[in-house]
Order: structure tokens, then C-alpha cells, then sequence
């Protein structure tokens, strides 16, 4: 896509509310953990439909737009778990993306917490997802942050687990809850003895760290059953669910029909 039609409509995307946010179910293997799901933006453009993350995310990044986008999602976020707690018995526990452009100076940025506060919203319920590259590309910003957000009891998972770095001591340093699997390893499981030995490795590791795995793309049955009997906590993909516009994912996690 353009990239200047990106330049030129996405500010206005996010006034006009053309921005929604998608909830991607995420399965626990265990009948006694809480709900979980994965907060995803997209873009419903009036004229053009439906935007792929793929043809705006990157672009918002470079336009320096990105925190907008993730304050967006974190507000819209905020206000669905608001609504759930009244009409729902259980409150699932959202996962939020935050982009290694949102972790330098915080002038102009929403403080996410000082939001859940105004809200009077439990920060237990958020998860923050944050890549593998920004946790050692920006380390003195991001563990900054990161202590900041864990010390109110946020949840912090890392994203894309396993095409990073080699380096593995901010697993300790940070106190980092999940670890998600790339869905790079998860795609050929089946029948790829490298990518099973992978995740076994990661699994095996993360349970001795009592971290929680996540698989990332699981779209077979078979893969499923792959994944469960490694041990992987929870998992995710279309085989479960696509992501789901918030009215459908209040119909699949609570049966609430508008």
C-alpha cells in the first residue's frame, strides 16, 4: 500500500475511530486457569475496507505514530475489561502489544497505569506483550519500564520467543511470566524433528524458570496435540480462533449477545 495514503489518512483514522481492536482467544490447557486473549488492532478504512496490520503497523512506526496506536488499543482495552466485570462472572486477562518505539521518553504518551487508576481497573488483568529484539535493543528504557509496570502487578510476556537474542539473563532480570513461541517453529511441528526439539527446549526451560508457554499459530489439530503433550501452558492460533471483533468475542467467551 501507498505510503503516503498511510501518511495522509492514518491520523485521521484514529480520530474518527476507523481503528478497532480484535480479541484472539488464547487457550489454556488448564480448565481451572483464567480467560485469556490477545488484543489486536485493525483498521476499517471506509472506502478501502479492511487494512491488513501489516500494510499500516510498520509505516506508523516509521511516521513515529506508533504510541498513538498502542494508547489507542491500551484505552480501548481498559474500557471493554470495564464493561465485561459488570456483565461477565469472570474478566478474561487481555494481552496488549507495545511497540519498541513506546519505550523512550514518555512526554505526550498516556501513563498507562495512572489510566487503570482513573478507571478504578485491576492492572492484574493486562499482560503486556513485548518483543525479544526491543527487550535487548533498548534495555535500560525497557527494564526501566518493565519494573515499573510489574512492581503494579502487570504481567509482562515476550513475544516471538526464539528469533531473537541468544542471551537470556533478562528472563531473571525482568521476571517475565510467558514466553510465546514463534509461530515460525509451530508451523512445520509435525513434521519438522528441529522445530519439536525447539520447543521442547523452550518449554523445558521456562518450566524450570516457572514461566508460562505460549504457542503462537497453532492451526491443526495435530499440532495441537503436539503442543499439549510437550506441556505448553496455553495456546493460539486459528485452529481455536481467529481474532474476533469484540461483540463475536463476547458471544464465544461469555455467550453475552447483543
Amino acid at each position: 500500500m501507498a505510503r503516503t495514503f498511510i501518511i495522509n489518512e492514518l491520523e485521521s483514522a484514529l480520530l474518527n475511530g476507523e481503528l478497532d481492536v480484535h480479541y484472539q482467544p488464547i487457550i489454556s490447557m488448564s480448565e481451572h486457569e483464567h480467560l485469556y486473549a490477545e488484543a489486536l488492532v485493525r483498521w476499517n478504512h471506509p472506502e478501502r475496507g479492511m487494512i491488513p496490520p501489516s500494510d499500516f503497523l510498520p509505516q506508523a512506526e516509521r511516521m513515529g505514530m506508533i504510541d498513538k496506536i498502542d494508547d489507542y488499543v491500551f484505552k480501548r482495552v481498559c474500557r471493554d475489561l470495564k464493561r465485561w466485570q459488570s456483565k461477565a462472572t469472570k474478566t478474561p486477562h487481555i494481552s496488549i502489544n507495545r511497540s519498541a518505539h513506546n519505550f523512550g521518553g514518555q512526554r505526550g504518551r498516556l501513563d498507562w497505569l495512572a489510566y487503570l487508576a482513573e478507571l478504578s481497573l485491576s492492572s492484574e488483568l493486562i499482560t503486556l506483550e513485548i518483543t525479544e529484539s526491543t527487550l535487548m535493543q533498548k534495555q535500560s528504557e525497557s527494564r526501566m519500564l518493565l519494573h515499573r509496570l510489574r512492581d503494579a502487578d502487570i504481567k509482562i510476556a515476550v513475544d516471538d520467543f526464539g528469533t531473537g537474542y541468544s542471551s537470556l539473563s533478562y528472563l531473571k532480570e525482568m521476571d517475565v511470566d510467558f514466553l510465546k513461541i514463534d509461530r515460525s517453529f509451530i508451523h512445520d511441528i509435525e513434521e519438522s524433528e528441529d522445530d519439536r526439539a525447539i520447543v521442547e527446549a523452550i518449554t523445558e526451560m521456562a518450566k524450570r524458570l516457572d514461566i508460562k508457554v505460549i504457542a503462537e499459530g497453532v492451526e491443526t489439530a495435530t499440532q495441537a496435540d503436539i503442543l499439549k503433550n510437550i506441556g505448553c501452558h496455553s495456546l493460539q492460533g486459528f485452529y481455536y480462533s481467529k481474532p474476533l471483533p469484540v461483540t463475536e468475542f463476547e458471544v464465544y467467551m461469555f455467550g453475552i449477545d447483543k
